[in-house]
């Protein structure tokens, strides 16, 4: 895969697991977008969405309080991006978190949660759709590239 993003935002972790991104205004912490691989389907098909919600529901457990808006991106290369957007507290902050599924026409699928406070979600602006928009997921057998910073 790969995607760029702007120069606010840093490599803060990465393993073949996770790759973890950090966005930073000023020397202010913005927001935090995790990005893991999620298991491959049948080409064509992702996972229902239904299924994708039941799993963000349990992922959050008791710190979720609302599903708020859950919607399918529309794209012109036959990538499905779902986006579901929720609501809840983390240690007492008002937290918002943008969930995006991402899969590929022969069924590689990745996840991106964004995990903003939602006093901040303003500042994190469309970021978070650019860099999903941005996606692009490399035919197979070509070397994985890192993401890409992009000046913005």
């Amino acid at each position: 895969m790969r995607f760029g993003y702007g120069r606010n935002w840093h490599i803060f972790h990465q393993s073949d697991a996770v790759s973890v991104l950090r966005l930073i205004d000023k020397g202010s912490f913005i927001a935090q977008c995790n990005i893991s691989k999620i298991a491959t389907v049948s080409p064509g098909q992702h996972t229902p969405e239904p299924q994708f919600q039941a799993d963000i529901r349990k992922a959050l457990g008791e710190k979720l309080a609302k599903i708020t808006k859950a919607e399918q991106i529309k794209t012109n290369d036959g990538r499905f991006l779902y986006r579901v957007t929720a609501l809840g507290k983390s240690n007492g902050i008002e937290m918002t978190w943008i969930y995006y599924l991402c899969a590929a026409p022969d069924g590689r699928q990745l996840s991106f949660v964004f995990s903003v406070e939602s006093n901040l979600v303003e500042q994190l602006g469309n970021q978070d759709l650019g860099i999903i928009q941005d996606l692009e997921f490399l035919a197979s057998g070509r070397a994985p590239t890192k993401a890409a910073s992009k000046d913005k």
